[in-house]
């Protein structure tokens, strides 16, 4: 069952993830307004301790750090999924930067 609602594209982005018990630096490869997809070394997730993390979204040409809240959705292999639980500003943010991204490469919906 398709789910998505937001248009997503391809990206490559640094994040800062906090977990209950760790902090990491990892790749976003994939994001949208609502959500992203983490290239990770291990799994950052323990859902029996909580799927919420706190994240930090680096993008490039974006002067504000974006503050977010993800609740992991997914994972495959060395990639994790959010969603995105973010202020209206940082939201829009996201958006902006997706809606520019959809000019320069390939829509993934």
């Amino acid at each position: 069952m398709e789910r998505r609602t937001a248009q997503r594209v391809r990206a490559d982005f640094e994040v800062i993830v906090k977990s209950a018990h760790r902090i990491d630096r990892c790749r976003g490869v994939e994001l949208s307004a609502s959500g992203v997809l983490l290239q990770l070394d291990d799994a950052l997730v323990d859902d029996r301790v909580s799927p919420w993390v706190g994240l930090e979204v680096h993008l490039p040409g974006v002067p504000p750090l974006i503050f977010a809240r993800g609740l992991h959705v997914r994972s495959t292999g060395a990639e994790q999924a959010f969603t995105i639980d973010a202020s209206d500003a940082d939201r829009l943010s996201l958006a902006e930067y997706v809606d520019r991204q959809v000019h320069e490469h390939p829509i993934l919906n």
